[in-house]
């Protein structure tokens, strides 16, 4: 049971994800006017939310060559060719200390950099974090990242937290977006 729910949760997760990056970035400008509601300890709040073992090694050796490769991802995103676009990191931020998490992880989008900062808008609706909200503007340090992609021609650069997510769904039980967006993996 606990797996299905864990499948169905990855499932709704990755499809939002997918569903934001084909949505214009002005669209959810509206979003800092009305900011989500920050669910209380405890309370389900199945958007955007995923828990995995802290010590997932495959996460972390995922995690590890975001780090080495990040000066990949800042090349494409200094200088982006023809249909690339939709950058995005995953960042860990501090957890509220009664949550029991140290870290929330959540995707950044609109990645910038300036005065020396880097800068990204957060997709996600935070469920363990109370000072930060969908929707805002955040500051980040980019060494620290725990994950990054972008589109290339309708193909996914990265992301590869997402992919292994993915991958540890049986085929057979991936439904037909889940496969679809795994094959736009590059």
């Amino acid at each position: 049971m606990r797996q299905v729910i864990l499948k169905a949760i990855l499932y709704i997760i990755i499809i939002s994800l997918f569903i934001i990056m084909l949505i214009p970035r002005d669209f959810f400008s509206f979003v800092k006017l009305f900011p989500a509601k920050v669910p209380e300890a405890g309370e389900l709040h199945e958007e955007f939310t995923i828990a995995v073992e802290s010590a997932d090694e495959g996460l972390a050796e995922i995690a590890e060559e975001a780090r080495r490769s990040i000066h990949d991802f800042i090349r494409v995103l200094q200088r982006p060719g023809p249909g690339e676009g939709e950058f995005c990191v995953k960042y860990g931020f501090d957890a509220e200390r009664q949550s029991g998490f140290g870290k929330e992880y959540l995707w950044l989008s609109d990645i910038s950099f300036k005065d020396g900062f880097y800068f990204g808008k957060i997709m996600n609706i935070p469920r363990y974090i109370s000072y930060f909200r969908q929707g805002d503007t955040v500051s980040f340090i980019i060494d620290d990242i725990a994950d990054w992609m972008y589109q290339d021609n309708g193909k996914i650069v990265g992301g590869m937290s997402i992919k292994y997510l993915i991958e540890r769904i049986a085929e057979e039980d991936r439904g037909e977006e889940l496969t679809r967006l795994y094959g736009k993996f590059r």
